[in-house]
């Protein structure tokens, strides 16, 4: 079923657990191919019945299309689920909610990420703002009795979902196996880079010092530079390059410098050179290369044109411990 057959509102605000329970029972006492007595059957009991069959077919309970249900994949775990209680449902849902990657699930997680730990060490939550969205996913939560509501009007995380605490607030993001396709991915660009740089320069170089232009990262990652090259006047070698090969960013030719290159930058001043080569998608832009001479001056002492950060510092003991 696609979300987009229900109005653009928040995806919480017309389901209740009691509503998703009653069909859920409905469904266990008739056949799921008599959608209208399901349907009839459900409004008898509940309302609502457009929001809480797309939230089912969402979590793959049922699938429901053209008016007609059947079983989804996890239609049977549902049927145990309910029968074991309503702490076990409501265990099952949330999981399967937050699994789902849906709309349901950002609404639930962005409400989740409020909570923070009290003195006491509970996860509570203080001074609600009543965004609509979120609102109707307090509304939900407290009907399936999995976060508790005191006098003093705080919000507290239930057992469940204090223990999915930790994997909805810190874990959501970049796992180790996509950031090892991305470095991998950058890895890839930068070595094309290099080579495209050292074409470049055995052309500039011309037929007498191409033979002088050298890979150097090929065979030494920690020179500080990736490229030894020469420019010539009247046959004779007037410049020998140090050349940093960086893949960029397009708008604002962002890169990393390690402490090694800069300090090889600083060393040899004007011999040493950054490439800078922009990135579209995963297309070398080498038309729109740029090239900056000195770069310990005129990048890091230049901060009037670039901006330096700062995000990874080296720590260490001062003295040394020995067993």
């Amino acid at each position: 079923m696609n979300e987009s057959l229900v109005d653009n509102q928040a995806h919480f605000e017309r389901l209740s657990f009691q509503n998703i329970k009653a069909l859920i029972e409905v469904l266990r006492t008739l056949k799921l191919d008599q959608a209208e007595l399901i349907r009839k059957a459900y409004l008898d009991a509940a309302s609502d019945f457009l929001e809480v069959t797309q939230f089912l077919d969402t979590l793959g309970i049922i699938n429901f299309q053209d008016k007609k249900i059947e079983k989804g994949s996890n239609y049977s775990n549902a049927l145990v689920a309910l029968d074991e209680g309503k702490n076990q449902l409501s265990e099952y849902l949330v999981g399967l909610i937050l699994e789902s990657q849906s709309s349901y699930a950002k609404e639930l997680e962005a409400f989740i990420k409020q909570f923070e730990p009290d003195e006491n060490g509970s996860l509570i939550l203080r001074n609600f703002q009543h965004d609509k969205h979120l609102f109707a996913v307090r509304n939900f939560l407290i009907g399936a009795d999995a976060i508790e509501f005191d006098y003093s009007r705080t919000y507290t995380l239930g057992r469940y979902l204090e223990e999915i605490y930790p994997k909805v607030c810190y874990c959501s993001g970049m796992s180790p196996s996509e950031l090892a396709g991305k470095q991998a991915s950058q890895v890839e660009l930068g070595s094309l880079a290099e080579k495209e740089v050292v074409a470049y320069e055995k052309s500039q170089a011309g037929d007498s010092f191409k033979h002088l232009v050298t890979h150097v990262a090929e065979h030494n990652v920690s020179a500080g530079f990736d490229i030894y090259s020469v420019r010539s006047e009247g046959g004779q070698i007037c410049q020998r390059r140090l050349i940093e090969v960086k893949a960029v960013r397009l708008v604002d030719r962002r890169f990393y410098w390690t402490k090694c290159e800069r300090e090889k930058a600083e060393q040899h001043k004007e011999s040493y050179f950054l490439y800078l080569i922009p990135v579209e998608g995963n297309a070398l832009l080498m038309d729109q290369m740029t090239i900056i001479q000195d770069p310990f001056n005129e990048v890091i002492n230049n901060q009037s044109e670039w901006g330096i950060l700062t995000d990874v510092i080296e720590c260490r003991k001062k003295k040394q411990y020995v067993r």
